[in-house]
């Protein structure tokens, strides 16, 4: 026969395993990394060959940011695009793995515009972008982009 004892602690025991299958259930969530936000994927530090079309054997190594826009989704930002400057940034749209470059002016003058192309791996960007200084003379470009996560 069974005692008000022996019920008591299976009613503990029962509230125990409910109560950590709750704490369980709520907290994989948190665990949880995966936002599904893209652009969470490019965040990182990326090197860059770049190299001119006119100019071929002019070809240049540099490190840029990659972070999300704070205020546009969508969008990311481009810290020392085109090896301009550490506070100099582009703007670009993310959609599937297509990078889009609206043309803008960065700071300094340079009008730029172009795409990108995000490889399967999410480790590789292959640009083709134009770049003017502001002299009217439009250079093109291809670059490549390989995360190095510093």
């Amino acid at each position: 026969m069974k005692t008000m004892k022996d019920h008591m602690s299976m009613l503990r025991f029962t509230g125990t395993v409910i109560l950590l299958a709750l704490l369980s259930y709520s907290c994989e969530g948190l665990l949880d990394t995966d936002t599904g936000d893209d652009r969470d994927k490019l965040v990182d530090t990326w090197k860059v060959i770049d190299e001119s079309s006119p100019l071929k054997s002019e070809q240049g190594a540099y490190w840029v940011e990659i972070e999300k826009h704070p205020d546009l989704q969508n969008m990311i930002l481009i810290y020392f695009f085109h090896g301009l400057g550490d506070n100099v940034y582009a703007e670009a749209s993310l959609s599937g793995t297509t990078l889009t470059l609206g043309q803008q002016v960065l700071e300094g003058g340079w009008t730029v515009q172009g795409s990108g192309e995000i490889q399967k791996s999410w480790d590789e960007i292959i640009w083709a972008y134009t770049a003017d200084d502001g002299s009217g003379f439009v250079e093109k470009f291809t670059a490549v982009y390989t995360r190095i996560g510093l």
